[in-house]
């Protein structure tokens, strides 16, 4: 996993970002829209692709239309609340032929 700590906070890479949205996606239950990041949740992903540093966020989705066909991508708005109460947002697409599609890395306070 590609994780770089700062002063900051810490900064995930565009690939370790694409694998854990689609984990915290599933994390999810149905008919709500948000998930709190529980040591429960990290160990229940497919290979720890939520890193441990999220331990404790909430995390919140929106998604503006649906995936009508496997080939249309869909945007997704998925917003990081750290225990401080700090906020990072992502806003990326997704289509179910080609996955997540976020194209830079992020850094989370």
């Amino acid at each position: 996993m590609t994780t770089k700590t700062t002063t900051k906070g810490f900064t995930l890479s565009k690939d370790v970002i694409n694998d854990m949205l689609g984990e915290i996606n599933n994390a999810i239950p149905f008919n709500k829209n948000s998930v709190k990041i529980t040591q429960k949740v990290i160990d229940e992903c497919e290979d720890n692709r939520i890193p441990q540093e999220l331990l404790g966020y909430n995390v919140t989705r929106d998604e503006e239309g649906d995936h009508r066909t496997d080939g249309q991508f869909v945007d997704y708005t998925f917003t990081f609340i750290s225990p401080k109460n700090k906020k990072t947002v992502i806003d990326t697409e997704m289509c179910l032929m080609v996955g997540w599609n976020y194209h830079r890395d992020v850094t989370f306070e």
